[in-house]
């Protein structure tokens, strides 16, 4: 064979790998089969002029198919794996060096894929209109709909998040008789159009917890909802973290990113004795604010405006309780523009926040008297009888709530928690990111 002919049949070989690799469904193995018995009677001269080669056919990828090049690169791996003369070296020339930038960009794409995203919003969408027509009897003339909040509305929804709604009633009641008899009518509802093994519902009433709510899973699509009623604070929160996550991209990425670790080292959820998604999210907020040279402003602080809602719940031994809450906020978007321009001079990037909060929030001493306000935009000193929680999160709008409550000094949760943030911290600075997330 000419070697005209011979380069040839090397472009023709690795134009059928890529394509091998690219749209086969089939196993690495079989792959790696199939190339291997093209080149099953290449002797080590071949071998040299298939590697010369491979350059042309690289610029070719580039240049005309950028797209295809992370499956040019994957030959290369299958290449090196069966031990094709020189692939590994070359393989070596082509491998993007790792950046840090773009592991972040390309995890958060894979926790936050619109595809099923938007899948399970339209199995959602399609549940509740069963839920909103069903027949709430006594409670039917104050009922007024329902309103989303929480991860899907404030800027830091990952695939795992929950549903969660608001039920709106005209006037108070009592959000436990309601709940209750909510529970007894979706439940019959999902008796009578689903398999049992195709849902899981729990009624979470007891007096002391904070906030009453009915929980429910849908196993298809792994989607979880969440039922309260009147819940304005929590709607509030969601539009100020919404308004957070936009005054600085930072803020969103490095919020998710600290869920995914939490989520993925199984330190998250109050009711595992760790820290809510919220008050993670709070910190984020917190420690943006109070760096040297800090990213966030407190929108509070600089809202211009006063308004102030009451609010009403049912709290321990079914009491009634009644406050005035200040929800207001910097939302006008040319005050919000020139704001930006004045936190604008910190560079730092993601990666480098992200050591920083796990760095700091991980010293029991730095923060064992000082309680976390984003109203504030700062560090005050905890109260007398703030002393249980290892963090001490002010709500934004209950100021009077600890956000952090779960998360008990001292106990094997807070412990394992700063563990956790301790070891990061150490692979991090070795540049093991894929460690830390895969």
């Amino acid at each position: 064979m000419q070697n005209g002919e011979l380069m040839q049949a090397y472009d023709y070989f690795l134009r059928s790998a890529i394509h091998i690799v690219t749209f086969d469904k089939i196993t690495q193995d079989r792959k790696l089969q199939l190339i291997v018995k093209k080149y099953s009677e290449m002797d080590v001269q071949e071998g040299k002029m298939l590697v010369s080669r491979l350059n042309n056919l690289h610029n070719n990828i580039l240049h005309s198919k950028p797209s295809q090049f992370p499956y040019f690169i994957e030959v290369l791996r299958i290449l090196t794996k069966a031990k094709i003369y020189n692939a590994s070296s070359y393989l070596k020339s082509f491998e993007p060096t790792f950046n840090i930038k773009n592991f972040i960009n390309e995890l958060l794409s894979r926790k936050i894929n619109s595809h099923t995203l938007e899948k399970n919003d339209q199995i959602v969408v399609d549940f509740m209109k069963n839920i909103m027509n069903l027949d709430y009897g006594d409670f039917a003339d104050l009922f007024q709909g329902m309103e989303v909040y929480g991860s899907r509305k404030n800027g830091f929804r990952l695939m795992s998040s929950d549903y969660d709604y608001s039920i709106k009633f005209s006037e108070f009641l009592d959000e436990r008789d309601f709940l209750s008899a909510f529970y007894d009518h979706v439940e019959s509802f999902l008796e009578s159009n689903y398999d049992s093994d195709e849902y899981e519902i729990e009624a979470k009433l007891d007096e002391s917890i904070r906030v009453p709510v009915v929980d429910l899973k849908l196993k298809r699509g792994n989607i979880s909802l969440s039922f309260s009623v009147n819940n304005k604070l929590a709607i509030y929160n969601s539009k100020l973290l919404f308004a957070y996550s936009q005054f600085d991209q930072r803020c969103r990425k490095l919020g998710l990113l600290v869920k995914i670790w939490a989520k993925k080292h199984n330190v998250l959820g109050s009711y595992k004795g760790y820290l809510c998604s919220y008050a993670l999210i709070l910190l984020v907020i917190c420690f943006l604010q109070n760096l040297n040279d800090p990213i966030l402003p407190s929108l509070q602080e600089e809202s211009r405006k006063e308004k102030t809602i009451q609010i009403t719940r049912t709290v321990q031994n079914l009491r009634e309780q009644k406050f005035l809450a200040k929800v207001d906020f910097e939302r006008n978007p040319w005050r919000l523009k020139k704001l930006k321009k004045k936190f604008s001079s910190n560079d730092a990037n993601v990666g480098e926040l992200f050591i920083g909060f796990l760095e700091f929030f991980s010293q029991p001493k730095k923060f064992a008297e000082i309680q976390f306000s984003v109203k504030a935009g700062d560090f005050f000193k905890r109260s007398k009888d703030d002393k249980i929680a290892l963090y001490s999160i002010e709500d934004p709008f209950d100021t009077g709530y600890n956000a952090g409550y779960s998360l008990k000094k001292g106990s094997p949760e807070a412990n394992r928690f700063m563990a956790k943030m301790r070891n990061t911290v150490q692979l991090l600075k070795q540049n093991k990111w894929k460690e830390v997330f895969y």
